[in-house]
């Protein structure tokens, strides 16, 4: 009995156990169950990211700490649930902060910055002095007016410079190498000798480098290095006295001697630009500023047209003075009288009308006018060059411009044309000469001046005005013949617009031609004009003579393009005793010129003036003032002698003709009144 109760609890106590056993087993795997639950929950929750650390020095040693929420760093990654904030730290780095939330993108690139290097600065020579008498210079430009017993520079190569009492000042170099490491740089004891100096006067101050060091006499210590003294002393020139001490010497300077300083002057004039002299010596013109180591000066001031000023002036040294003069013109008087009465002005201020006496000055201008006059104008000259009596000669406006105007004109690249006066004419022709061997005058004047071709028209200029005309390099200077008066006029017309002046005549449509007197556009000569060119001799101011030549039925050889013996072979009859080198039409000034300048007057080729044909003897025996022939007709004259003349009396002044239409032996040249 006893057994089998024992053995009945041993079975109870084994069910026991084993619903013990299992009750745990299910506890454990629920647990088990919740953990992992628990677990993949938070591992579903949990944000990673990864921090970058560079550069690579930092990222060897770096670490992430965490400095605001939760988080967990695992080597480079960061996990956390919300918002963080980490920093990523490196030995010899700033750190740097990160703020991190769920919306934060992996990975975080941090570029961490290097710390500066610390430098210790060590004055070894310090024994009596302070550091903080001493400054230190980083780089030329950061200043510590105390140097520090540290500073701060980046990585890198600096330059410190260590200044202070007794002329201190010492530069050195160091390599830097950051990141927060320490290093040492230390400045030594300069090297020192002493110098010793003495001024006069002893009042003067001492200058060592710029700065006072005393007066009268000085010892001192200083850096053995090169120096300069300077010495300055109201009233006294100062000095410089550059000098080098060596280490461990004593340099001895000895005395400097200040001179006085100079007095100044400063020379001001009015005028300006008055000659300076000094006890007799040119030393420059007003204004000017002028030293000198004298107490006192003989002064001078000359200047042309004005009164020479003379005064003494005293000097003190070092001082400057200014000294003003007032110079006073030199002024007499001028008589001015002008041929006709005339208004005088003076400097632009009226006078009247002359004579006048006026007082004036060198550099004074006179003008002397009058309404139809070229007025006249005079620059007063010094005194002892000036006349005291002027009278001055006006001339007409016309005449003035005349004067003015250019000997020669040259027109459409060769054609040429010479200026000539107003003149009086006056020929007694022989009868010999006249039809009814009357002795007759000639006499007129023109009172225009005018210019008058050098030479009759070419063939190639005539071309440019008639484009039909077909000309060769033979023939081009040829003159243009075989034209009628009509064709002249229209040419001289064309060759007015082309200039850009007034045409000088007016054609109708019937081919009637008036002129326009008051054009300055060119024209034919009139007969007048002609013959004024031919006879008369400007320069001398006389006629020469019925001929060309003057006196005399035989014309001198090569005279001009007549018909002598070289025509022989070709006319009937010729000048007997006469030749020339051309038998037909010559260039134009092939032979020589009158004793105006003009070309071809006799021979070659006969030529077209303005005026109508009339009688005879119509203009003769009575004076003229500017004829222009008949006031109608039906022929236009033709002047001179031409290539196929064959009688004398074709080349004298009172010859004149016409042809019908044209001919191969006559054309002409321009003329144009002087306006």
């Amino acid at each position: 009995m006893p057994d089998s109760e024992t053995a009945i609890r041993h079975d109870i106590a084994d069910v026991l156990h084993i619903r013990r056993a299992r009750r745990r087993t299910i506890t454990i795997v629920g647990l088990a169950v919740v953990i992992v639950g628990l677990l993949t929950t938070l591992l579903l929750l949990v944000k990673t990211v990864t921090v970058n650390i560079a550069p690579a020095r930092a990222l060897d040693n770096s670490a992430i700490v965490s400095t605001k929420g939760f988080s967990i760093a695992l080597g480079r990654n960061v996990h956390f649930f919300g918002s963080i904030e980490v920093e990523a730290v490196a030995d010899g780095f700033y750190p740097e902060t990160i703020a991190m939330d769920r919306a934060t993108e992996s990975p975080v690139n941090v570029t961490l910055q290097p710390r500066p290097g610390i430098i210790s600065i060590e004055l070894n020579f310090l024994q009596d002095e302070s550091q903080s008498e001493y400054s230190l210079l980083a780089n030329n430009t950061q200043l510590y007016e105390v140097a520090p017993e540290t500073i701060e520079l980046p990585a890198g190569r600096h330059e410190l410079r260590v200044q202070g009492p007794h002329e201190y000042d010492s530069t050195q170099f160091v390599e830097v190498v950051g990141y927060g490491e320490k290093q040492v740089v230390s400045f030594a004891a300069l090297p020192r000798g002493s110098f010793s100096i003495r001024v006069l006067p002893d009042t003067a101050d001492i200058r060592l480098n710029g700065t006072s060091i005393g007066s009268g006499e000085v010892q001192q210590s200083v850096v053995a290095k090169s120096h300069v003294l300077e010495f300055v002393l109201e009233g006294y020139v100062s000095k410089r006295l550059p000098f080098a001490v060596d280490a461990n010497t004593h340099l001895d300077l000895g005395t400097v001697n200040l001179a006085s300083a100079p007095g100044t002057i400063n020379f001001v004039s009015q005028p300006t630009s008055a000659s300076i002299f000094i006890d007799g010596r040119f030393v420059g013109s007003t204004p000017a500023q002028l030293e000198f180591h004298k107490s006192s000066v003989q002064v001078e001031l000359r200047k042309s047209n004005y009164h020479t000023s003379t005064s003494t002036v005293q000097i003190l040294p070092g001082e400057t003075v200014t000294r003003e003069f007032e110079l006073e013109e030199i002024r007499f008087d001028v008589k001015v009288s002008a041929h006709p009465l005339a208004s005088l002005v003076l400097n632009d201020k009226s006078f009247g009308s002359t004579p006048q006496t006026v007082n004036v000055t060198a550099g004074d201008v006179l003008v002397v006018s009058k309404e139809g006059y070229a007025s006249q104008s005079l620059t007063i000259a010094p005194e002892e060059h000036q006349e005291r009596e002027l009278n001055f000669e006006l001339v007409d406006m016309a005449q003035h411009s005349f004067d003015e105007a250019p000997e020669l004109v040259r027109v459409q690249d060769s054609i040429r044309l010479k200026k000539f006066p107003s003149a009086k004419f006056r020929l007694l022709v022989p009868g010999y000469l006249m039809e009814d061997d009357r002795q007759r005058v000639r006499e007129f004047e023109i009172t225009r001046p005018f210019y008058f071709g050098v030479h009759e028209i070419r063939r190639k200029e005539y071309a440019k005005y008639d484009t039909s005309l077909k000309t060769t390099t033979a023939d081009e200077n040829l003159p243009i013949t075989d034209i009628s008066w009509l064709d002249s006029v229209k040419f001289c017309n064309w060759l007015s617009e082309s200039e850009g002046l007034d045409p000088a005549y007016a054609i109708g449509s019937g081919g009637s031609v008036s002129v326009d007197l008051g054009s300055n556009g060119y024209r034919l000569p009139t007969e007048a004009e002609w013959e004024l060119i031919t006879y008369y001799h400007f320069a001398e101011e006389k006629v020469v003579g019925p001929f060309v030549w003057g006196e005399g039925t035989k014309p001198p050889s090569q005279v001009g393009n007549l018909a002598g013996f070289e025509t022989r072979s070709a006319l009937r009859s010729y000048i007997d005793d006469y030749g020339d080198s051309h038998r037909e039409l010559a260039p134009v000034g092939s032979y020589r010129r009158n004793f105006n300048g003009i070309h071809d007057l006799v021979g070659n080729a006969a030529e077209w003036v303005f005026d109508y044909f009339g009688s005879t003897y119509e203009g003769w025996d009575q004076p003229l003032i500017d004829p222009m022939g008949p006031s109608r007709g039906i022929d236009r004259i033709v002047k001179g002698a031409n290539f196929q003349t064959t009688k004398l009396h074709e080349a004298a002044i009172n010859f004149r003709r016409t042809v019908g239409f044209k001919d191969e032996a006559v054309g002409f040249r321009v003329a144009r009144w002087f306006l």
